[in-house]
């Protein structure tokens, strides 16, 4: 993914018949990295395809991957003695702040949903 780095006017990226492209974690990683995508395998990325990218990883106790051109800076910051652990829980609760729930009904539960 780091020729994707030297792109950064990217908005629309397919990797449709890479097995990796099938596979949730990758699409998701990408999703994060690149928030200036606007499609991604010929779908469109929404808001909520970015929340449930960042409950992915938070559910799977990984860390949740920044934007590409967010790196640089956190590395910056991560050079300065002192300022790591504030900056980095500071992203983190930014991060957790976002919580997508789903609600699973129960099996004789009554649908009364309009859909």
């Amino acid at each position: 993914m780091k020729v994707l780095d030297t792109l950064p006017k990217l908005r629309e990226f397919s990797m449709d018949v890479n097995p990796c492209s099938s596979e949730a974690a990758f699409n998701y990683e990408v999703i994060l990295s690149y928030p200036k995508l606007r499609m991604l395998n010929d779908e469109s990325i929404r808001e909520l395809d970015k929340d449930v990218a960042v409950q992915y990883f938070n559910l799977k106790g990984v860390e949740v991957p920044c934007p590409v051109d967010q790196r640089q800076q956190v590395k910056s910051v991560l050079q300065q003695p002192g300022d790591e652990a504030t900056d980095k829980d500071g992203q983190r609760k930014a991060n957790a702040s976002k919580n997508v729930r789903f609600k699973v009904p129960a099996a004789d539960e009554e649908d009364n949903s309009d859909w």
